[in-house]
């Protein structure tokens, strides 16, 4: 990103001295004026070929488990941005190829290019905090130079603007640590008592548990805190009557995979039995 500032710095030193130097000479500032076109389209493929490169990077992540789903939602974005700047480049292009005499209406296109500007911050409200005061929405062209020169510019602005902001899209997405705080072997078995010949199972695994989720657990209404080892532990006495009862459970959730808060609902089942006549 800093070869396509500094290229774009320069640019801007060659204008100024097309300023002040045209008057000297008209043929000299002509011919300045033709390679200052020429370096400004192909400052504009190099931009494009890093943009490019910055889409390809953004559409991996979305076949990459870790980041795919946040990488959907980042490189709609990205997309919608470079189609809207494709738009008003093609536009300015096409006003290129029909200049006659030099004379074009300038009011429209800084219009075109405001509306532009709402369009790329309405893609998304975190691009409008980043990038609403960017010195290439505010840019205007020089009246002194040609119009050539005035549409070229106001191309390269907006391919500076769709790098720097599908750059950002990509950054949203970063491949996320998983870092577990505990870890306990976990034990289930589907009866304690069981008659000659039936089936008793035993499921085992290894539960990892993470406090980066931020997980709150709500058990029959209660919130439980987690204890030192990442559990939370309710007990509760059975109801005194015969029957079967049921305890709801809510937890919720950072999912750092989608990058979404998420939540689980779920039920524990239990039979108070009647005690046998003593």
């Amino acid at each position: 990103m800093r070869k396509l500032f500094s290229i774009t710095l320069y640019f801007i030193c060659f204008v100024s001295y097309l300023v002040f130097s045209s008057c000297s000479n008209n043929k000299k500032s002509n011919e300045l004026i033709r390679e200052m076109d020429e370096a400004l389209i192909s400052s504009n493929k190099i931009i494009d070929l890093s943009t490019q490169q910055i889409l390809r990077e953004l559409k991996n992540k979305t076949t990459e488990p870790a980041t795919m789903e946040i990488a959907k939602v980042w490189l709609q974005k990205a997309e919608q941005i470079t189609v809207l700047t494709s738009e008003l480049y093609t536009l300015l292009e096409a006003n290129k190829k029909n200049l006659i005499n030099g004379k074009v209406n300038f009011d429209y296109f800084e219009d075109q290019l405001y509306k532009y500007k709402q369009n790329i911050l309405n893609v998304d409200s975190t691009i409008r905090l980043e990038f609403e005061d960017n010195n290439e929405f505010k840019n205007k062209t020089s009246s002194t130079i040609s119009s050539l020169e005035r549409l070229t510019f106001l191309q390269n602005n907006i391919k500076i603007i769709e790098n720097k902001i599908t750059a950002y899209c990509n950054t949203k997405v970063t491949n996320p640590a998983f870092i577990f705080d505990y870890y306990r072997a976990i034990i289930f078995q589907n009866s304690t008592t069981v008659k000659a010949g039936e089936e008793l199972k035993i499921d085992a695994g290894i539960g990892a548990y993470s406090w980066s989720t931020n997980p709150e657990i709500i058990i029959n209404g209660n919130k439980i805190n987690l204890n030192e080892g990442g559990i939370a532990v309710y007990k509760i006495k059975a109801q005194n009557k015969p029957g079967d009862y049921i305890i709801p459970i809510r937890i919720s959730y950072y999912n750092q995979t989608t990058a979404k808060n998420e939540f689980y609902n779920g039920q524990v089942k239990y039979t108070v039995v009647k005690p046998c006549d003593q």
